[in-house]
């Protein structure tokens, strides 16, 4: 359940971070999706162990 809130954390905090500017959300998209991606597995393992 803690791990719900986490994401959706994070996907809140992406969303207003961006919203405000899409062409830095659109130029540094890639870099994002990868840090995301990071992030997630840190917390899976976080979780996990």
């Amino acid at each position: 359940m803690q791990f719900i809130y986490v994401l959706m954390y994070i996907f809140l905090f992406f969303k207003k971070h961006f919203s405000t500017n899409l062409c830095y959300y659109f130029k540094f998209k890639y870099n994002m999706v990868i840090t995301f991606i990071k992030l997630h597995f840190y917390i899976i393992k976080a979780c996990l162990s």
